[in-house]
């Protein structure tokens, strides 16, 4: 899967707290590249009303995704 990543996501990324920062990071740098099919990952949720977009939890904080 090919992963582009918006100037402004790694802005807010940066201002994560540390632990959830980490969290997200290994998400979105080591685990997200390497699926197949984003539906079927089983963390991620499809967003209702809006066409290939999901959404990731981390602990209070969500991420959107789009395909």
């Amino acid at each position: 899967m090919t992963v582009k990543y918006r100037k402004r996501f790694l802005k807010e990324l940066a201002n994560l707290p540390p632990k959830i920062r980490i969290r997200v990071e290994k998400f979105v740098f080591e685990e997200l590249p390497g699926m197949t099919d984003i539906s079927k990952a089983g963390s991620i949720e499809k967003m209702h009303g809006y066409e290939g977009c999901y959404k990731v939890r981390f602990g209070q904080y969500r991420m959107g995704i789009r395909e």
